[in-house]
């Protein structure tokens, strides 16, 4: 399984990936504070969001000591490889017609 989010303006340590036995579940945070001084004012804007994500996986199909995460560019991109026992769990059925 691979799993790929767009989270601009976020960093890395702004990032948190789980993975349970419902799925796997995907946070953020973003604080942003920026002020400005000029000769009659002074102007303060703060920025604040929070989501949550997640992503319904099967049951015990997924390798959790395999599971890799990379951030670059504020893309996030997460890979589940399969067990393979889940891999054999799959049959290809026939359909007949009458």
């Amino acid at each position: 399984y691979e799993a790929t989010m767009e989270l601009p303006g976020l960093s890395q340590d702004d990032i948190d990936v789980t993975l349970t036995r419902n799925g796997l579940t995907v946070t953020g945070e973003k604080k942003d504070e920026e002020e400005e001084h000029n000769k009659n004012y002074v102007r303060r804007e703060r920025s604040y969001g929070y989501f949550r994500r997640t992503i319904p996986l099967p049951v015990d199909t997924v390798d959790s000591e395999k599971i890799e995460a990379e951030f670059d560019k504020g893309v996030l991109k997460i890979t589940m490889p399969k067990l393979e026992t889940a891999k054999r769990q799959s049959k290809r059925i026939t359909v007949k017609s009458r």
